[in-house]
Formats: structure tokens, sequence, C-alpha cells
């Protein structure tokens, strides 16, 4: 609704809060939980996602997390690429840098539906 009233940067924003609480609740659920190794440290090799450090990430961590799942499934993926694509875009909006208004401008609407698409699958 945001967006279509012209409110782009808002509307990112709130998308973007919402795809970071839904990611990390889906790394926290138990099923996922379970099955996900995450590769921290390669003299003690792949271990479980930390619940106390999942709660504090913000997106650029929470897409290297993604990254490092061992052996992760399409939606893990997906999830991840989603999070690399936003994040510069996210960074942007919501540390007001200056300079890249044609670049968030350009790139906010696609980010958007793809952030949605994602959530869905989720």
């Amino acid at each position: 609704e945001k967006h279509g009233n012209g409110e782009w940067r808002e509307a990112f924003e709130e998308v973007c809060k919402v795809f970071e609480v839904d990611c990390r609740k889906y790394l926290l659920s138990p099923k996922v939980h379970a099955r996900v190794l995450v590769i921290s440290n390669k003299k003690i090799g792949p271990a479980p996602v930390d619940k106390k450090k999942v709660g504090k990430m913000p997106i650029g961590a929470l897409a290297e997390t993604f990254g490092k799942i061992t052996g992760p499934n399409q939606l893990d993926s997906k999830i991840g690429k989603v999070l690399l694509q936003i994040n510069k875009d996210r960074i942007g909006v919501a540390h007001r840098k200056p300079g890249g208004e044609a670049r968030l401008r350009r790139n906010v609407g696609r980010h958007i539906w793809t952030t949605i698409g994602c959530m869905r699958d989720m």
C-alpha cells in the first residue's frame, strides 16, 4: 500500500524488517534448526546455528549465515540469495546514505516483490 502511495522508502524498510524476522523464525523453526549445519570455523567444522546469535543478526549477517549452510535445500539458497540482493539497498535506506537515490529508486520495487515472493515460499 505504501509503495503505491509513493512512500517507497518506508515500504522497503517495512518489508525488510518483516523479512528479517521471518528469516530468523525460519532458521529457528524446529524442522529447519534440526537439519541446518553452518560452517563456523574450519577447525571445529559444521555446527548448528546458535539460537542467541540468530536473534540479533541483521540482514547482512543472516545472508552470510544462509550462505554457510552445508547442503542447503532450494529454499535455503533462495532466501540467502534474496538477502544478499536486498542488503546493499537496505543499508542505503536505513542509514540514509547520500548518492544512491537513483539506484534505490531503480531497485526498490523489484526488491519488494522478490522479498514478498520469498516470504510466500517460507
